[in-house]
């Protein structure tokens, strides 16, 4: 029985928030005894599952960044930074996976039946692990964020003691001019807790612009392994 592997790439309207159902890449598969389309059915089942999983969470970080708890009061607070700690941690987890799967598939590419399949393949693996990756820039500039919101509670907590009022801060890899408006500070807990709000706010935005470059890849890969799985 051949294996038929389909990948649908519907791209949706556009839709205010991003969530689960509007994900461009849907899975169908059906194996036969064959090693060759057996492991690529699987490697390249994982490493979708990965990227829809992704899609999905980037659908509820930027849900959360448009709350307002970052403001509230401190038990609303830390609840939203462990919130966006988690879900940075759940993309993190699923590029690994997705990239380990990915890494797979080009180990595939040797055994394809013929030059068309394999170069089908290696554009699949690219375009899956390029949607993996952008979906890794923006959960790295999400982790970047929280060190900064962590960074000026540490600040804010601390007691003046009449010697030096400010304590080193550690290093953090977010950089706030990268967002439309000038900000009125220079070191985390400076700014106010509306300017948390305001920041998180052009963070949501600038994360569901990304979202299209990584809906665009996954509809290049379902094109590629559609012509894949005509050889199995």
């Amino acid at each position: 029985m051949l294996a038929a592997i389909l990948l649908a790439a519907l791209l949706p309207p556009p839709a205010p928030e991003p969530s689960a159902q509007s994900a461009p890449l849907k899975t169908i598969v059906t194996v036969r005894s064959s090693s060759f389309c057996t492991q690529f059915a699987q490697h390249i089942n994982d490493a979708i599952a990965a990227a829809l999983s992704n899609d999905a969470t980037m659908g509820t970080l930027i849900l959360t960044l448009k709350t307002r708890d970052l403001s509230g009061n401190p038990f609303s607070r830390m609840g939203e930074i462990a919130r966006l700690t988690q879900l940075g941690a759940s993309i993190y987890a699923n590029y690994r996976t997705g990239e380990g799967q990915v890494a797979l598939l080009r180990n595939l590419e040797s055994h394809a039946s013929d030059e068309k399949q394999r170069v089908e393949l290696k554009a699949a693996a690219d375009a899956l692990g390029g949607a993996l990756y952008r979906q890794h820039l923006i959960q790295r500039d999400l982790d970047g964020f929280v060190a900064f919101l962590q960074a000026a509670d540490m600040r804010r907590s601390v007691e003046p003691t009449g010697s030096p009022t400010n304590p080193p801060v550690m290093p953090v890899t977010y950089n706030p001019s990268q967002y439309q408006h000038p900000l009125p500070f220079e070191a985390p807990g400076d700014e106010t807790l509306d300017d948390d709000v305001r920041l998180a706010d052009e963070a949501s935005d600038d994360f569901a612009q990304r979202l299209a470059p990584v809906r665009s890849d996954e509809i290049d890969a379902a094109g590629h392994i559609g012509s894949v799985s005509q050889g199995c």
